[in-house]
């Protein structure tokens, strides 16, 4: 990747390479000088049996350019924003959060939020939601797994209700590429909403993605 990965980060991937923390919930500062939380949804790892979406190196390529060249994608939040880890400079082993819908071309910091000083710093700052309906919903997504949806969702559950990000749970789907819970989510009447463009922007660097962007048009074909 041509770059010198910090000793912390580096230890880390020696004896877990990639996965999900549990906990998972990180807490920010924001641009408006605002605390915010945010979850993590994968760390990658190396090697050819890690899925490409998950595999640092990959994921490295296919953000070149898009990422201001100081710091490397290391994982992803429920929504594609990429957390990262300074590689070199005066920044090197701080980690920030890059957030996707903001992006500038050439890239700059300003849609790159700080996080923590050094991996372990984040990793031991990691922590419980508030809302476990909201996390255990989000696992559910994440894992594609229609039966937990079934039990966690009411008949009369609020379909169109957004989390902190201003995504539905069709939205949160689309995003995860989790076909089955966006079906089912959609046969209930759930609003597509932007799944289509979500879908079609991570499908832009992530192919495996293409599946969701089918499952989509098609679904929507007619309304």
């Amino acid at each position: 990747m041509g770059c010198s990965l910090p000793n912390e980060y580096r230890e880390f991937l020696v004896g877990h390479n990639g996965g999900r923390p549990v906990p998972y919930w990180f807490s920010y500062i924001d641009e408006s000088g605002q605390e915010d939380t945010d979850g993590v949804s994968s760390l990658y790892g190396l090697g050819f049996w890690v899925p490409d979406y998950r595999n640092l190196q990959i994921v490295h390529q296919r953000f070149s350019g898009r990422i201001p060249p100081e710091i490397l994608a290391i994982g992803d939040d429920p929504c594609g924003n990429q957390i990262c880890i300074a590689t070199q400079g005066e920044r090197q082993g701080q980690l920030f959060l890059w957030n996707h819908e903001d992006e500038h071309t050439p890239p700059t910091y300003r849609n790159v939020i700080f996080l923590a000083d050094t991996f372990n710093h984040f990793i031991n700052g990691l922590h419980e939601s508030q809302n476990n309906g909201i996390t255990s919903l989000n696992i559910a997504i994440q894992k594609d797994n229609v039966a937990d949806l079934e039990k966690l969702l009411a008949k009369d559950a609020d379909l169109e209700e957004t989390d902190q990000f201003g995504r539905t749970m069709l939205e949160n789907a689309a995003i995860a590429n989790a076909l089955r819970a966006f079906e089912w989510l959609y046969s209930r009447g759930a609003n597509p909403r932007n799944s289509l463009s979500l879908a079609q922007e991570n499908a832009r660097f992530f192919p495996e993605h293409e599946r969701m962007v089918k499952l989509i048009a098609h679904l929507t074909q007619h309304q």
